[in-house]
C-alpha cells in the first residue's frame, strides 16, 4: 500500500467517526514529524487501522503490538489508532472498542468489542448513559475514558470502561456540559478537553478547557482557547498540543498551541485554507 493510500484510508475511517457522509472528499494537510525515516506504508496501516463503526459513534483501540521502533506515540486519535511509545515485540491481543451512538431514533448505551484477529464484533458492558458527539480517549492504565456529548441534552456526564471487566462506571463530571469538544490525554496522563458546544444548536461555541486528573478524576478549568471554537481538531505532536481550525461563526484557519506548565494557550502559524471536521495524521 502506498504511503498516500493509507493516508487516504485514515481520513475515510475518520469521516466516518466524525459522522461526515462516506464519500465526501476530506482536505487534508500533513504535519512535519522530527521521526526520521519514516515508517513504510505496511506498518503505519498496520499500526493505525481504525475500525469502522457507526457514523456518530467512538472507536478506539485499547491494545496493539508494534514492533517498528520509527513509531512514536502521536495524538489523542492516534492513540485511538494505536500507536506506542516504546517499540514493543511482545504479542498483545488487538481490540477496538466502540461506544453508544446515534441512529436517528435511539442513543444507544451499547458498546462492542472488535476482534481484527477474528474480524468479529462482540457486545461488552453498556454505557450508564447513552451519548453522541462525545469524546473518548484512552488512559495510562489502559481504562478508558468517555465524556460530554448529547442525548438529547448536552451532557457533563463522564465514565470509565475497565477492559478487565468489561463494565463501565461513573467517573467525575465535566464541569460545562459540552458536545463537538475535543479531547486528549496528555503526556502525564491527565486529559485534556477543549472547545466545543454548551448548548445544542448554540451559535457560539465555548473556549473554556478542562483537565481531568486521572488519580482522583475530578476536573478543574485550565487557561482557555484564545479563540471559542468547535468542529475543529486538538493532537499532540512531540508533547506539544495544537487546536487546529474549527468554527465559530465562520470557518477558522488560526492554530493555538497549550503549554500544559503555564496553562496557557498561544497562537502559531495558522493553516492555509480556514477548514473544520478536520482529520489530521501524523507522517
Amino acid at each position: 500500500m502506498a504511503l498516500i493510500s493509507a493516508l487516504q484510508l485514515l481520513s475515510f475511517f475518520g469521516a466516518a467517526l466524525t459522522g461526515r457522509k462516506f464519500g465526501t472528499p476530506l482536505m487534508l494537510e500533513t504535519l512535519p514529524s522530527s521521526e526520521s525515516p519514516l515508517p513504510s506504508a505496511a506498518a503505519l496501516a498496520a499500526a493505525r487501522t481504525a475500525a469502522l463503526a457507526a457514523s456518530l459513534c467512538r472507536c478506539l483501540r485499547l491494545s496493539v503490538a508494534i514492533s517498528t521502533k520509527s513509531l512514536r506515540r502521536g495524538p489523542s486519535h492516534a492513540s485511538a489508532l494505536g500507536t506506542s511509545s516504546e517499540p514493543d515485540t511482545s504479542s498483545k491481543e488487538s481490540v477496538q472498542v466502540a461506544a453508544c451512538g446515534y441512529n436517528g431514533a435511539n442513543y444507544w448505551v451499547t458498546a462492542e468489542l472488535y476482534n481484527p484477529a477474528t474480524g468479529l464484533w462482540s457486545f461488552t458492558g453498556s454505557l450508564n448513559t447513552g451519548r453522541y458527539q462525545f469524546q473518548m480517549v484512552l488512559l495510562p492504565n489502559s481504562s478508558v475514558l468517555a465524556a460530554g456529548g448529547s442525548a438529547p441534552n448536552v451532557l457533563k456526564d463522564a465514565e470509565l470502561y475497565n477492559p478487565a471487566t468489561g463494565m463501565w462506571t461513573s467517573t467525575g463530571p465535566l464541569n460545562t456540559a459540552r458536545q463537538l469538544f475535543q479531547m486528549l490525554t496528555l503526556p502525564n496522563g491527565n486529559v485534556l478537553a477543549a472547545g466545543g458546544q454548551g448548548t445544542a444548536g448554540a451559535t457560539a461555541p465555548l473556549s473554556s478547557v478542562e483537565v481531568y486528573n486521572s488519580a482522583t478524576g475530578i476536573w478543574g478549568f485550565t487557561g482557555s482557547l484564545t479563540i471559542a471554537r468547535v468542529n475543529f481538531e486538538m493532537l499532540l505532536l512531540n508533547d506539544i498540543v495544537l487546536a487546529i481550525g474549527g468554527y465559530n461563526g465562520g470557518t477558522l484557519a488560526s492554530v493555538e498551541t497549550y503549554n500544559s506548565t503555564m496553562g496557557m494557550w498561544n497562537f502559531t502559524g495558522s493553516l492555509n485554507t480556514a477548514r473544520y471536521n478536520i482529520i489530521t495524521v501524523e507522517q
